[in-house]
């Protein structure tokens, strides 16, 4: 993951650009895990690539925008 993606970042920070997606740790408290996905921070939300929200029971661990294929290369990956 770490050449798919910029450095980790926890919350109280948010991404500022809204266009861009970011690989997202999530934690769910039912049922004690954490799982990744894709997601956007719009209008002061973290949506999913379908529009829902987090949930209450969701909690977002840290953040990593995503990088495409030419930033990656930009970077030396």
């Amino acid at each position: 993951m770490q050449h798919a993606t910029g450095p980790w970042v926890t919350p109280p920070e948010l991404p500022d650009d809204p266009k861009r997606l970011c690989l997202v740790e999530l934690h769910f408290a039912r049922d004690n895990e954490t799982r990744y996905y894709a997601m956007r921070y719009l209008r002061g939300n973290w949506q999913f690539q379908d529009r829902l929200k987090l949930s209450p029971v969701q909690r977002v661990v840290r953040w990593a925008y995503i990088l495409s294929p030419d930033m990656r290369t930009e970077e030396g990956a």
